[in-house]
């Protein structure tokens, strides 16, 4: 069995370290669903590196077109 995950895990803070934004925004984001996609193991919540840009980019295409 290959038990090699695919792409990176960050953390809450971390993602938001990335995004350049605060863990609140974050939540916010989330709640209006807005925010990145996340993937729950257990009880933690993670953001894949590949759905972190993936956000990134349709938030740059949403500013772009208005």
């Amino acid at each position: 069995m290959n038990t090699q995950f695919i792409g990176q895990y960050f953390t809450i803070p971390e993602t938001a370290e990335r995004a350049r934004v605060s863990i609140a925004t974050l939540h916010n984001l989330w709640v209006r669903g807005e925010g990145p996609a996340r993937t729950r193991i257990g009880r933690r919540v993670f953001v894949t590196d590949e759905a972190l840009r993936a956000w990134v980019e349709r938030m740059t295409e949403s500013t772009a077109a208005a």
